[in-house]
Parts: structure tokens; C-alpha cells; sequence
């Protein structure tokens, strides 16, 4: 067994064990908790019986009769669910042929129903179709590919009960495209127009950064840096006060629940919880709501001010290792989750090793965390190799960048002297001054 098969049945033991110790504690609940057994349930209500009452009872033709009854009834009932739950979108789409794909919005985590994204449609003459079953309103992008390969990807649109007709510009990339019924009449007329001063503000951010490139270069004094990471932090406070008020006076809106899913995949703020409180109780019990407030709770676990979380590693021999000892002797700490093919992580790298070079010496260090499969651990080792990359490598074996709520890559985490998270997903420009500010001379 070499070393990268050991790490991994380390890893699938640990995960066993876990699953243990659950089922344990479950059938010590109930047998601790009730000398009764629970037989069958009769709409709120539970028949319970003693073990030796249930040894005592025999099913009758007459009960057989009604079980197979009340299954016909369910099935019944089940068709005319999905009949009443289907949805179809007739597509016009500005190319003749392709194939379209749905993509889910932040993660497939977030639908109950997810084998709507493993199928496809035929684009015929600017035409396509796609039809399924949903409970309520939900947003997806739509994926244009051809034999060359992706041509297109949407923006954001809602889908409802019913018929969607939608139209899509493929030379627009991530742009809203254009329907005329319920949900995307609120997503561009009250939505989108309610949140147009973000991206007048983001626009005006974009074009001061892009002077001071064009004065400075890449020598950008260090107080203009400071000046547009205030700017960029103001303007996602000033958004996330517009969720919390469009959310306030639209409490049912499924197009706020599902933007808000989508801006918390980029990162995470405590004002989310009270944003997603906010929601009207009928929409919390959905599915997607219900999934989306437990990711508000595992991010919640992340968030500045928290401790990062103990968690299982291997380096690059697929050894354990301890998150906390990499942090002796170092005041600041770079936890970079990335992987192999990913273009934003490894885009990033050239000024990572500027900063590290710069700053080793003075107490920061960089560890990075790779999110790749064992298959792919030898692509993993082969960036490493052809980006130089001088700091700790590590490989998450264990699934544990799942259960820290992380769904975007590049994620990353600072954290001080003691492992305590100070900032989650900090730029690398809002970086840089951080490094400057707290690791001078």
C-alpha cells in the first residue's frame, strides 16, 4: 500500500467512524427514551406498540386491503403533485444550432431535484426546449456549447410553473436575458433597478483603479490601495443594506432568496442571518431556503473572529499534519484553498510568491490547500512544481472544504498567531496593504 492509499483509507476511516458514531446515538436515544415502538403513522398522528404487543400482532387480508389501498391513493396523489410542478421553457436563442445545458446557481446543494443539470437540449434553428418539475420559482443560467466547444453562458433567470418563454443573446455573455412573466418581470423591473446604484458605484471603483494603473503602473502608491479597499468594503455594506430592505418589504420574493444565494457564494457576512431571517416562513420551508440557512450556519463557523476549524490534511508525501503547529512562530497565516485547474487560483500565484518573498521573514506564511480528488493529486504536484510555489502544500483527502462552506475558488482565510480567522476572502490587493499596515520594520 503506498503512501497516497493509506492517507486515503486514514481519511474514508475517520468519515466511517464519524457515521458511527451518529447511528449510536441515534438507537440509544430511542431505546433510552420510550418502551414503545413506533409502527405506523396516521396523518399526525403515531401508533405506538410494546415488543410484545408488535410480537402479538398479524396483518390482516382486510388491513393488506387498506395498505394497498392508501399506496394507490399516494401514487395518485404523487402524479397529480408532478403534473401540477412542471415547468417548460421555450427558448429563442441568437444562434441556429448547439446544445443548451441548465447550470445551477451557486451549487446543485440548493435544488432537490438535480437531474434537470445532467441533461441537454437541441438548439434548432434559434429554437430549443427544456421541461421538468419544480415547487416553486428558482434561478439558473443557461450553458451553450457546440463542437468547439462553451460559446455561451447566461446570466441569472427564473423559472416558474408553467411556460417560460425566454430569450437569450449568445454574444452577451452573463447577461440577463429577456422573459415576460411573474418572476422575471420583479428580477429586472424592481430587483435589478433597486440594486443599480451597486453597479453604478462598483463602475466608479473599476475606473479610479484603472487611472491609477495607467499613472503608477503596477507601483501604486500604498494610500490609494488603502482608498480602494475602503471604497469596494463601503459599497458591499452599502448592498447588503439593500438586501436587508428590498427583503423587508418583499419578504416572499424567491428572486431576493435566490440573488442572496448567489452573492453568499462569493463570500459571507453576519448580516446574512438577519437578511435571510427576514424571509417570510412559507418560503423558509422550502428546500433551498432550508439549505441555504444551513450554509449560513457552517460559513457562520468561519467567519472573522472564529477559530478555523480543526481539520484533516496530507502534504505532499500524504502525511497528516496539523493545521495549528504550521502556525508557530508566524503572526500572519494565508490559507489558500485552491486546485489544479483552476485559473482564478492559479492566475493569483506570480503575486503570492511576491508577497511571500517579501514578508517571510517578518512572520507571514502561506499554506495552501488543494481541493483535488486523489486521482488528480499528480496534476496537483505538477502545478506546484511548474508554478514554484515556495510555501506549505497540503491536499484536503477528507472532504473538509465541504463541510467549511466552501463553494468558490479561490477561498481563503488570514489568520493570526493563535489560528483566530481575521478577514475570510481577502483580496490580494486588500492584502497587500493589510501586510504593509501590521508587518512593518
Amino acid at each position: 500500500m503506498n503512501k497516497l492509499e493509506k492517507a486515503l483509507e486514514e481519511a474514508e476511516l475517520i468519515a466511517r467512524l464519524a457515521a458511527v458514531q451518529l447511528i449510536a446515538q441515534e438507537i440509544v436515544s430511542v431505546l433510552t427514551s420510550s418502551h414503545k415502538i413506533n409502527i405506523v403513522v396516521r396523518g399526525n398522528k403515531s401508533i405506538f406498540m410494546s415488543r410484545f404487543e408488535y410480537s402479538l400482532f398479524k396483518p390482516t387480508f382486510y388491513m393488506i386491503r387498506i395498505v394497498i389501498m392508501l399506496l394507490l391513493f399516494l401514487l395518485q396523489k404523487t402524479k397529480a403533485q408532478l403534473t401540477n410542478s412542471s415547468f417548460t421553457i421555450n427558448g429563442k436563442i441568437t444562434t441556429d444550432s448547439g446544445r443548451v445545458k441548465l447550470l445551477p446557481v451557486s451549487d446543485i446543494s440548493f435544488y432537490k431535484d438535480t437531474k434537470i443539470f445532467s441533461e441537454s437540449a437541441l438548439v434548432a434553428g434559434g429554437r430549443f426546449r427544456v421541461s421538468g418539475t419544480i415547487q416553486y420559482p428558482q434561478a439558473f443560467r443557461l450553458r451553450l456549447e457546440n463542437s468547439e466547444g462553451v460559446k455561451y453562458i447566461s446570466g441569472i433567470f427564473f423559472v416558474e410553473k408553467g411556460t417560460n418563454t425566454i430569450r437569450f443573446n449568445s454574444d452577451s455573455n452573463w447577461v440577463v436575458p429577456f422573459g415576460e412573466y411573474k418572476t422575471m418581470n420583479e428580477f429586472r423591473n424592481s430587483f435589478l433597478k433597486y440594486f443599480s446604484e451597486v453597479a453604478v458605484k462598483d463602475s466608479i471603483i473599476k475606473a479610479v483603479a484603472d487611472s491609477f494603473s495607467r499613472v503608477y503602473g503596477d507601483k501604486v502608491p500604498l494610500k490609494y490601495k488603502s482608498y480602494l479597499t475602503i471604497l469596494q468594503e463601503q459599497n458591499k455594506q452599502f448592498e447588503r443594506g439593500l438586501f436587508q430592505s428590498y427583503v423587508d418589504h418583499n419578504p416572499k420574493s424567491y428572486v431576493a432568496l435566490w440573488n442572496l444565494i448567489n452573492y453568499q457564494s462569493f463570500e459571507y457576512s453576519p448580516d446574512l442571518d438577519s437578511i435571510y431571517n427576514s424571509f417570510a416562513s412559507e418560503l423558509k420551508n422550502t428546500y433551498s431556503a432550508k439549505a441555504f440557512a444551513k450554509r449560513l450556519l457552517i460559513s457562520g463557523k468561519t467567519a472573522p473572529g472564529n477559530f478555523f476549524p480543526e481539520s484533516l490534511f496530507f502534504n505532499t508525501d500524504y502525511e497528516r499534519r496539523n493545521l495549528k503547529i504550521l502556525l508557530v512562530n508566524k503572526k500572519i497565516t494565508l490559507v489558500d484553498f485552491w486546485f489544479n485547474s483552476c485559473n482564478p487560483c492559479i492566475s493569483q500565484f506570480s503575486l503570492l510568491r511576491q508577497f511571500y518573498s517579501e514578508y517571510q521573514n517578518k512572520g507571514f506564511n502561506i499554506i495552501g490547500i488543494s481541493v483535488d480528488r486523489a486521482k488528480d493529486s499528480l496534476k496537483w504536484k505538477q502545478v506546484i512544481s511548474k508554478e514554484k510555489l515556495p510555501w506549505t502544500q497540503l491536499i484536503d483527502l477528507n472532504s473538509a472544504a465541504q463541510r467549511l462552506g466552501i463553494n468558490a475558488y479561490p477561498t481563503n482565510f488570514l489568520l493570526d498567531s493563535s489560528g483566530k480567522i481575521v478577514v475570510r476572502d481577502i483580496s490580494l490587493l486588500e492584502l497587500e496593504v493589510y501586510l504593509r499596515e501590521n508587518l512593518k520594520e
